[in-house]
């Protein structure tokens, strides 16, 4: 009974592990491709438990994580790239666990006659993809070429008109099988023409003569490839011939003439996306010798919001490992500067992000934030603001700017006559740039002076200065009884300054007391 047990064990194990929809071995060695649809689980968290098909560029989408590139990996690479993303700040010590739901890049393919490919289920029988697939039996004969596991190569004659009449057994299709097509001579065409099949090869028939008898090119393939697929004289397979039909019709390329089996393949058109700070985002043809400029104007043009933004163009590496970024300079096309224009590439992603914004605060009319035009400076960025308020006229300017690692910000003072002057005036802003113009230091004057309260500390501000500008002494101010009160560093105490202006008055200079922010001027009755 224990053996039985354990037979029955053994054969689960085993039945478990060449499935190729499981776990198991099929962990390491099956490699995801696109279409396919996996599961991905994190134990103890819901939210992080996704369904997760493989997109057209490779990637899946995942909660917090965004894109991850996973066309090619193995399950258990794709597990241990997102436990290791997911353990950077999301999750301690993540239990991810992923598995296939359903393969959708395994395929049946057609060659010879007919070429493409029809997605692979584990039901489809050769008469079923001769259907799929719209071949005539009446004018085909078919056989099917499979790979075995040592990696020989074998075939299968079939009769499809017996298969199909019920006479023959219909022969069940394996992934990746070759269905080789044979018939008379003749070509086909395919893709983008309004009447797309097999035809009859006539005598010195060419490109555009098959394509005319094929109704032409539908809209949309009017700006797509279009290649001759042909056989390899004396070898299986096929090579691509690049056909410049735009060119052929033109008169400027010479047309190509057609050989028997030859597939003309006419691809839908070339597409490019855009997306930001345009009227009109989505995805739009690649018409020929489409620049940047000309799609974004195809997109109805830059919003105000994009204005003063960059331009970039995402493009797929050639490897198909990721993208790279390509900045592009519109204001400069714009301008007519031709040579700043970017070809595009079919896929390409045009970005036009929202402008760049600074911050403007404290003693200014219009604190707030505001657009980073081209060129702006310090003295622009205040003037945008309004200007600097009558409470900031004898402040300091501070930009405070993000480091280049992000760790925190550093702060760049300057005098604010000095940018009222002109000499700090062109100091360039960045973006994201907080500019804080502060309030002006200030002293106090009390006593018997004819406009007593607190006064803005300008530079070079002395006791003297300060009579004055509290509008002089009053009948009963005393010249030479005269204090400044002056906090210490604790806040808590004065020190305590006696100044006699009199002297001053009497053309004593060294008797004046400069000014510090804080100061309280006291002047004295005279004594009777």
């Amino acid at each position: 009974m224990h053996k039985v047990k354990g037979l029955l064990f053994l054969l689960i194990i085993v039945f478990i592990c060449i499935s190729p929809f499981m776990a198991c071995a099929g962990e390491n060695t099956y490699r995801v491709g696109i279409n396919d649809v996996i599961y991905i689980e994190v134990a103890g968290h819901r939210d992080f438990s996704v369904v997760a098909p493989v997109l057209i560029d490779g990637t899946i989408s995942y909660p917090f994580l965004g894109s991850i590139y996973v066309n090619g990996m193995t399950l258990s690479e794709i597990k241990d790239e997102i436990t290791r993303r997911l353990s950077e700040g999301y999750i301690k010590s993540p239990i991810v666990t992923v598995s296939l739901r359903s393969s959708g890049s395994k395929r049946i393919y057609f060659y010879g006659e007919v070429s493409g490919s029809i997605p692979y289920t584990e039901d489809i029988t050769i008469g079923k993809a001769v259907i799929l697939n719209g071949i005539d039996k009446e004018k085909y004969d078919l056989k099917i070429t499979r790979k075995n596991r040592n990696g020989s190569i074998h075939e299968i004659e079939v009769d499809i008109r017996a298969v199909m009449k019920g006479e023959d057994e219909d022969v069940l299709l394996e992934p990746d099988d070759i269905i080789i097509v044979k018939k008379r001579e003749g070509f086909f065409i395919q893709g983008e023409v309004d009447k797309p099949g097999r035809y009859i090869l006539k005598e010195g028939m060419t490109v555009l003569q098959a394509i005319t008898e094929a109704g032409g090119i539908r809209e949309t393939g009017l700006y797509g490839d279009v290649i001759i697929r042909r056989e390899k004289e004396g070898h299986t397979g096929y090579y691509d011939i690049k056909v410049d039909i735009k060119g052929i019709m033109r008169g400027d390329k010479e047309d190509i003439p057609l050989r028997p089996n030859d597939i003309i393949i006419v691809k839908p058109n070339n597409k490019f996306i855009i997306f930001g700070e345009v009227y009109n985002p989505g995805e739009y043809v690649l018409e020929d010798n489409m620049t940047a400029g000309r799609a974004i104007a195809k997109a109805g043009g830059v919003k105000e919001g994009g204005l003063y933004g960059k331009v970039k163009i995402r493009r797929m590496r050639k490897d198909g490992a990721g993208y790279d970024d390509i900045e592009v300079d519109l204001r400069r096309i714009i301008k007519g500067d031709v040579n700043e224009d970017v070809l595009l590439q079919p896929n390409d992603i045009i970005i036009v992000e929202g402008n760049n914004k600074f911050l403007v605060q404290g003693a200014v009319l219009n604190p707030g934030e505001y657009v980073l035009e081209d060129n702006m400076t310090l003295g622009k960025a205040i003037a945008k603001a309004g200007g600097v308020s009558e409470e900031g006229l004898y402040g300091k300017v501070r930009i405070r700017r993000m480091r280049k690692d992000n760790s925190g910000y550093d702060d760049i003072e300057y005098e604010l006559q000095d940018v009222i002057n002109g000499r700090a005036a062109t100091v360039s802003i960045m973006p994201d740039d907080i500019i804080i113009v502060e309030k002006n230091k200030t002293f106090m004057i009390y006593g018997e002076v004819k406009r007593i309260g607190e006064f803005p500390l300008s530079d070079g501000m002395t006791v003297f200065k300060a009579i004055t500008l509290a509008g002089g002494f009053s009948k009963w101010g005393s010249p030479s009884r005269i204090k400044i009160l002056r906090p210490k560093k604790n806040k808590k105490e004065f020190d305590i300054i006696k100044v006699n202006v009199k002297k001053v008055i009497d053309g004593d200079a060294s008797a004046d007391v400069l000014l510090k922010p804080g100061d309280i001027v006291i002047v004295s009755s005279s004594i009777l």
